[in-house]
C-alpha cells in the first residue's frame, strides 16, 4: 500500500509506514471511503473495517514533447565471434555504461536497453528548452566514445551508430521512465539507415538544434514502415555554445586528430566533479598547434552537460611581461560582471553585491571581500601574498562547495610568476575542492618553470605533437572537398602536422579568390596546378597580410602593437583613418578573418577584437619599422593611460613595457633620454601594483628594471632597496640581503646615512634569522640606531627598535633590549604605526617570557591580537596567536589547546607553511601533555609531512614523543634520521631539539650515557638562554633525570635538581614542580632517606592530576606504588598500580605498561 504521507510503497500488511512511520489508512469494503489504521469502523457507512489497503493509483501516462535517441552497436558479431557468453554479456555491459554515462551527463535518462540497442529520452520527465540539442549532443559524444571503449577492449573496429527523432510521445513515471509511442519506432528506423559512427536525424530535430549543431542533407530515405521518404540529416559536430551561442560561421575546420587528448580533458574533468578533488592539466605545444581549438571543443562540451558549472576563461596577455595576476582577475571580474573600465567605487559595489550569495558566512566574506577588491583594483592596499592567495582561494572554494569551478588560463606562457606560484598554491590547498584547471601555454614555459607541476599527483601534462599528414588531409577535405590529391599533398608536406598552416593557406586561397563559398560548402575555383604553397606558416601569414589592401595591411600593422587583443575604443591609438573607413577596415579584416570580435558577455557594447591566431599579431609587428614602433607604442602608452582610471593604474605595467619598446625604438632620437626617464618611473609604478597584488617576484623584476633605466642615482637606490624588499618578502633572503648591502653602500657614498639607516632593521632580521648571525645583525643596527636618534627619524626607529631587541635577546642580553622596547612602543603609539606596534608588543612578550613573567606576556600577546584584528592583518594575528598558545603551554596556563586551534585555523587560511608547522607541532605537544596521544599522532606527523622552505627540524620532534612513547623504536628512529638530516649544529635552537631526540632515542635503548649526555646539555643551555620557561627546559630536564637515576649518577641528577630546585618559585612552571617534587622523591629514595619520599610523591600527584596530564600522573602513581610495596604496604599500592597501568594502556603506552608489570609480582 502507498503511504499517504510520503508517498512510499509499503507491504499490504504494514499498519504504519516504514519510511515515515506515518499510520496507513485502509479502504471500507463497504462503501469504498479511505479510513485511519487505528478505525474498527467506516466512518461513512458504519461497516467493520478489513485489514485491506489502500491500493497504489496506477500511474497514469502524459503526452509529452520530446527528443528520442536510438543507438545500436554496428557488426560487432563478427568482432566477438568465438566469445563465450559471459565475455559477450560483459562487453555488451561495459558498453551499456558507457551509453548511460553520457546520456546522464547530458540530462538525458536511459528508458530501456534492447539487445545492443540503447534508448534514452529527453523531455519525457519534463521539457528544458535545449532538450533536442543535448540529445544530439549525447549521440554524437556515444558514437565517438563506443569507438574509444571497443580500443580498450582489444575491439578495434567496434562502432555504433544512432538516430534521434523530436515529437510528442506518451511517458509514464518519474523515477522508472517509459516512453512509447511512433517516435521511439521511427528513431529507430532513421538509425537503421545511419552510417557506421554517425548520428542521424529527421527535419525536426535538425531545425530545433542547427544553432549548435552543424548538419550535412543526407538526403531522403525510405524507411519500413514510414510511409512516404523521409528526409533525414546527418549531425556533423558541434559548432557553438548551448542555444547557439559563441557560433562559428566562418573557416572551421573539422576537429581532427585530436579525440583522444579531448576525451582526456573531458574524462579528467568529471573525475574532478565526481570526487570533488582539484586537479589541472596543463596543454602545451607550439603555436598553430591546435591549443585553441581544443579549449573551444571543451568550453563547447561542457556547456551542453546538464550538470552546471562556474565557468572562467582568462588569457594571460602577451605584451611586455604580463601584467600581474590579469588572467585571474579577469576570471573573477566575469563572475561579478566588472568591465574593465569600470572605476574603482563602481567595481567595489558590485563585489559586496555579489560577494553574499556565494560566501554567505560574514567572517569569511569580511576577510575575502577586501582581497578581492586589491586583484580587480577595487581596493588600494597591501596585504602579504600569503592573505591576498587565501582570500582568493577562499573564495574559488566557496563557490566549489556549489557547483564545480573550471578555470580556463590561455597563453600561460606570458603568465607572471605570481600567476604559476597561485596556481600551484591552488592545487595543494585547495585539494578538496572539485575546482578544474585547464591551461594552454607553449613549450617557452618550460623553459620559465623547469619542472613545472612534473611531480604533482595532481596535475597532468599534456602535450599537442604535430598531427599526422592524413589528419590535415582530412582536415583539408573538410575545408575545401574535392581539392586534387597533389594540391592537398602539398599543402600537407609544407604542414608538418601544424593544422593551422593548412587553414591559413586556405584562407591566403579565400582571399584570392580561389576558393568561395557555395551553397554553405567552400569550393576550389580556377586553375591551381601550379600553386605555389609557402615554404612556412610565417611565410603562409606574411603573404597574406602582404597581399591586403593598403589601408587594411596598414592597420593591421598598427593593431599588433595593440596585443593580441583589445577594445574597439583603443583601435584609434594607432590609426589615422576617418571612422567611417576605419570601421570598413575593421570589419574586413574581420570577414577576412584575420580579426575575430569576441563578445564581451559583461557589457557587448564593449566587444573586444582579437587576433585569429597571435602569430597574425607576431609576423604584423615583425613588418614594423623601428620609426612606426616607436610612435604607435607612444600612443598605446598614452592611451592606456587615459582610458583606464587613475592613470592607467592597473594596466600599468602595460603602460611600462609600452615606453620600453618605445625607447628601445628611439635609437639616437633627441627625445631617447626622456623616454627612458619616463618608463623608468612606469617600471617604479609598476613593482608598487605587483607588490600590492601579493607578486613580489614580479614586483623585484619591475624595481630592478627602473633601476637600469634612470640615469637618477639616488631613484636607482632607492628602486634597488624596494627591490630588496620583494626579494625578501618572496623568500629569497640571500638576494634581498645582496640588495640591501648594495644600496645601504650607495646611499653612504652619496652621504646620505638617514637613508642607509633606514635600511637597517630590515638588513638585521635577515641577517639575524635567515643567516642565525646575531653579533654581526646587532653591530649592523647599533650603527643605524646612532645615525636615526641623532637626526630624530623617529618613523625609522620605530621599526627599527624591536628589531634591535630581538637580537639583544638573543645574545642574552635582557635588560638592552628592555630599553630599547619602550622606546618602541612609545614612539608606534605616538606616530600611530600599527606594524611597529605589534612588532614592539610581540617582542617584549618573548622578552617577558625569558624573564619568567608569563601573565604580562600573555597580556600582551592578547592585545597583539586584538590590534592586528582592527587592522584586518591575519598574519599577524595567527603569528600572535600562536605565540600565545605555546606561552600558555609552557606556563600551563588554561586554554592553550583552544588558542593553538585557533592559530592553525587562520595558518590555514593563509595557506602559510611556517606557522603551520609551528602551530601542528605546538598542538601536538600540548595535546601529549593533555593525555590525547592519539589527537596528538595526527597533529604531529601532519607536522612532519609538510614541505618546508626552511627545512626546521623540530617539525619530527612530537613524532618522535609519541612514537617512542608507544615504544614504536624502529618508526622512531626513521623520523630521528630524518631530523638529524636537517638539523644545523651551529644554530641554538637546533642543538636544544637535537640533543632532546637523541636523549629519547639513548633511553629507548637503554644507553643512558648517552641520553644524559644529550639531554643535559640541552636542559643547561635552555635554562642559561631561555630559563625554565622553555620547551628545552620543559622536555629536555626530565629525560636527563631518569637518565641519571637509571645510572644511579646521583650526584648528576642533585646537579640538575638544583637546575630547577634553585630557581625562585615564581619561576618555575606548575608542571616542572610537579616534576621537582617527583625527582626529589625519587633521589632521595635511591640514597635511601626515606623521610619525605611519600609526599614529596604525593605532592606530584596533586600537582599532575590538578594539571590534566594524565601519562606523568600515571608514572608518579607507580613511583609511589613501588616505594609503597618496598614499605610493606602492598594494599596501598594496589589501587595506584591499578589507576596507573589503566592509563597506560589507554594511551598505548607500552614500554611504561611492561615495565610496571616486570615489578608487579604475579600471582
Amino acid at each position: 500500500m502507498r503511504c499517504e504521507s510520503c508517498g512510499t510503497s509499503n507491504a499490504a500488511d504494514n499498519r504504519f509506514c516504514g519510511h515515515c512511520g506515518s499510520p496507513l489508512a485502509r479502504i471500507c469494503a463497504s462503501c469504498g471511503t479511505p479510513s485511519l489504521v487505528d478505525q474498527s469502523f467506516c466512518g461513512q457507512c458504519g461497516a467493520r473495517l478489513t485489514e485491506s489497503p489502500v491500493p497504489e493509483q496506477a500511474e497514469v501516462p502524459q503526452l509529452r514533447w520530446a527528443s528520442v535517441l536510438f543507438v545500436d552497436l554496428v557488426g560487432y558479431t563478427p568482432l566477438t565471434d568465438g566469445w563465450d557468453a559471459e565475455d559477450v554479456r560483459e562487453m555488451l555491459s561495459g558498453y551499456f555504461d558507457v551509453a548511460r554515462t553520457v546520456v546522464e551527463r547530458y540530462g538525458g535518462t536511459v528508458e530501456k536497453f534492447i539487445g545492443d540497442a540503447v534508448v534514452a529520452a529527453w523531455g519525457s520527465r519534463g521539457a528544458r528548452e535545449d532538450d533536442t540539442e543535448r540529445c544530439v549532443r549525447a549521440g554524437l559524444e556515444i558514437v565517438e566514445a563506443v569507438a574509444g571503449y571497443g580500443e580498450r577492449c582489444g575491439l578495434a573496429g567496434l562502432a555504433a551508430r544512432a538516430g534521434v527523432v523530436t515529437g510528442q510521445v506518451s511517458a509514464w513515471g518519474t523515477s522508472e521512465g517509459l516512453v512509447a509511442g511512433d517516435r521511439v519506432n521511427l528513431a529507430a528506423r532513421v538509425q537503421s539507415v545511419a552510417e557506421s559512427g554517425t548520428v542521424f536525424v529527421d527535419e525536426v530535430t535538425m531545425r530545433a538544434s542547427r544553432a549548435t549543431v552543424a548538419y550535412a542533407d543526407a538526403v531522403e530515405h525510405a524507411l519500413k514502415g514510414i510511409a512516404g521518404p523521409l528526409r533525414l540529416w546527418r549531425a556533423v559536430r558541434v559548432v557553438a555554445s548551448a542555444r547557439g551561442v559563441q557560433r562559428v560561421d566562418g573557416l572551421e575546420a573539422a576537429f581532427v586528430g585530436r579525440a583522444r587528448e579531448l576525451a582526456l580533458v573531458k574524462e579528467l574533468y568529471h573525475a574532478t566533479v565526481e570526487s570533488g578533488r582539484a586537479r589541472l592539466v596543463a596543454v602545451s605545444g607550439v603555436a598553430g598547434i591546435g591549443k585553441s581549438r581544443l579549449s573551444w571543443e571543451f568550453e563547447k562540451y561542457v556547456d551542453g552537460l546538464a550538470g552546471a558549472t562556474f565557468w572562467h576563461r582568462g588569457r594571460c596577455l602577451s605584451y611586455g611581461d604580463g601584467v600581474a595576476f590579469w588572467a585571474l582577475a579577469e576570471m573573477v571580474r566575469q563572475r561579478f560582471s566588472i568591465a574593465e573600465d569600470d572605476a574603482a567605487d563602481v567595481a567595489a559595489a558590485k563585489v559586496a553585491e555579489g560577494l553574499p550569495q556565494w560566501v554567505p558566512d560574514n567572517e569569511e566574506r569580511e576577510f575575502v571581500e577586501p582581497r578581492l577588491g586589491v586583484l580587480v583594483g577595487a581596493v588600494e592596499r597591501e596585504f602579504p601574498q600569503a592573505e591576498l592567495f587565501a582570500g582568493w582561494r577562499l573564495f574559488l572554494e566557496r563557490l566549489a562547495a556549489i557547483q564545480p569551478v573550471v578555470l580556463l588560463v590561455e597563453d600561460l606562457h606570458w603568465a607572471d610568476t605570481g600567476l604559476l606560484d597561485f596556481l600551484e598554491y591552488l592545487l595543494d590547498w585547495s585539494a578538496q575542492s572539485a575546482i578544474y584547471l585547464l591551461t594552454f601555454a607553449r613549450p617557452e614555459l618550460a623553459e620559465r618553470r623547469p619542472g613545472w607541476l612534473a611531480d604533482r599527483r595532481n596535475a597532468t601534462l599534456l602535450h599537442l605533437d604535430p598531427l599526422p599528414d592524413s589528419a590535415i588531409g582530412e582536415l583539408l577535405d573538410d575545408l575545401v572537398p574535392g581539392m586534387p590529391e597533389p594540391i592537398k599533398a602539398k599543402i600537407s608536406g609544407h604542414a608538418g602536422g601544424i593544422p593551422l598552416y593548412a587553414v591559413e593557406t586556405i584562407r591566403s586561397l579565400v582571399d584570392k579568390d580561389l576558393v568561395v563559398p557555395r551553397e554553405g560548402v567552400y569550393c576550389l575555383v580556377g586553375e591551381v596546378d601550379d600553386l605555389d604553397v609557402p615554404a612556412s606558416l610565417t611565410t603562409v601569414i606574411a603573404a597574406r597580410i602582404d597581399g591586403l589592401p593598403a589601408n587594411e595591411r596598414e592597420l593591421v600593422k598598427g593593431l599588433a602593437v595593440l596585443g593580441d587583443s583589445f577594445p574597439r575604443r583603443a583601435v584609434t591609438a594607432v590609426s589615422d583613418l576617418p571612422d567611417e573607413e576605419l570601421a570598413e577596415a575593421l570589419q574586413a579584416l574581420v570577414r577576412k578573418e584575420i580579426l575575430a570580435v569576441r563578445a564581451d558577455p559583461l557589457k557587448p557594447e564593449q566587444s573586444q577584437y582579437a587576433f585569429v591566431q597571435t602569430m597574425l599579431r607576431s609576423v604584423a609587428y615583425d613588418a614594423l619599422t623601428r620609426r612606426e614602433r616607436k610612435t604607435r607604442h607612444l600612443a598605446v602608452a598614452a592611451h592606456l593611460r587615459s582610458a583606464f582610471p587613475d592613470d592607467g593604474a592597473d594596466v600599468v605595467e602595460l603602460i611600462a613595457a609600452h615606453l620600453m619598446d618605445a625607447y628601445a625604438a628611439a635609437g639616437a632620437d633627441p627625445d631617447a633620454d626622456e623616454l627612458r626617464g619616463k618608463a623608468s618611473a612606469a617600471f617604479e609604478r609598476a613593482g608598487a601594483r605587483a607588490g600590492s597584488l601579493g607578486s613580489p617576484d614580479a614586483a623585484e623584476e619591475y624595481y630592478r628594471t627602473a633601476a637600469d633605466l634612470t640615469d637618477n642615482e639616488a631613484d636607482r637606490t632607492r628602486y634597488t632597496a624596494d627591490a630588496a624588499w620583494m626579494a625578501e618578502r618572496a623568500g629569497r633572503p640571500a638576494d634581498a640581503l645582496a640588495l640591501l648591502e648594495a644600496a645601504t653602500d650607495a646611499h653612504l657614498r652619496a652621504g646620505r646615512e638617514v637613508e642607509a639607516a633606514r635600511l637597517a632593521d630590515t638588513t638585521g632580521w635577515i641577517t639575524l634569522n635567515h643567516l642565525g648571525q646575531p653579533e654581526r645583525a646587532l653591530r649592523q643596527m647599533k650603527a643605524a640606531l646612532l645615525v636615526l636618534e641623532r637626526e630624530g627619524a623617529q618613523d625609522a626607529l620605530a621599526d627599527l627598535y624591536p628589531a634591535l631587541a630581538h637580537a639583544l635577546i638573543e645574545v642574552g642580553e635582557p635588560a638592552a633590549a628592555a630599553k630599547h622596547l619602550e622606546r618602541a612602543l612609545v614612539l608606534a603609539t605616538a606616530l600611530e604605526q600599527p606594524d611597529a606596534l605589534m612588532a614592539g608588543l610581540h617582542t617584549k612578550a618573548t622578552l617577558l617570557a625569558t624573564e619568567h613573567r608569563p601573565v604580562e606576556a600573555e597580556a600582551l600577546l592578547l592585545a597583539v591580537v586584538k590590534v592586528a584584528h582592527e587592522h584586518d592583518d591575519t598574519e599577524f594575528e595567527a603569528r600572535a596567536r600562536g605565540t600565545l598558545g605555546w606561552l600558555r603551554v609552557q606556563g600551563d596556563l588554561p586554554a592553550a589547546t583552544e588558542e593553538l586551534e585557533a592559530a592553525l585555523a587562520l595558518s590555514r587560511r593563509l595557506a602559510h607553511t611556517g606557522f603551520q608547522v609551528e602551530g601542528l607541532h605546538d598542538l601536538a605537544v600540548s595535546l601529549f601533555y593533555a593525555g590525547r596521544w592519539g589527537e596528538a599522532e595526527g597533529y604531529a606527523r601532519q607536522a612532519a609531512e609538510l614541505d618546508l622552505r626552511s627545512r626546521w627540524p623540530y617539525r619530527h620532534l612530537p613524532l618522535l614523543l609519541v612514537l617512542a612513547g608507544r615504544g614504536h623504536r624502529a618508526e622512531a628512529e626513521q623520523h630521528f634520521h630524518r631530523l638529524m638530516e636537517v638539523a644545523d649544529g651551529d644554530d641554538p635552537d637546533h642543538r636544544a631539539v637535537v640533543g632532546i631526540a637523541q636523549g629519547v632515542m639513548a633511553l629507548a635503548q637503554g644507553r643512558l650515557d648517552a641520553a644524559l649526555a644529550a639531554a643535559g646539555s640541552a636542559v643547561r643551555e635552555g635554562v642559561l638562554r631561555q630559563g625554565l620557561l622553555s620547551h628545552r627546559s620543559r622536555l629536555a630536564w626530565p629525560i636527563a633525570m631518569d637518565a641519571a637515576l637509571a645510572a644511579d649518577m646521583f650526584d648528576e641528577a642533585e646537579s640538575l635538581l638544583a637546575l630547577v630546585g634553585d630557581a625562585p618559585r615564581g619561576h618555575v612552571p606548575p608542571y616542572l614542580r610537579a616534576q621537582l617534587a617527583r625527582y626529589r622523591a625519587l633521589v632521595a629514595a635511591a640514597r635511601g632517606q626515606h623521610e619525605d619520599v611519600e609526599a614529596d610523591l604525593r605532592r606530584a600527584i596533586d600537582g599532575f592530576r590538578e594539571l590534566g596530564y594524565p601519562y606523568w600522573l600515571a608514572r608518579v602513581q607507580a613511583d609511589l606504588a613501588q616505594w609503597l610495596s618496598g614499605q610493606g604496604r602492598e594494599g596501598e599500592a594496589e589501587p595506584l598500580l591499578t589507576e596507573a597501568m589503566d592509563t597506560f594502556t589507554r594511551l598505548g603506552a607500552q614500554p611504561d605498561l611492561e615495565r610496571l608489570r616486570s615489578t608487579v609480582p604475579s600471582d
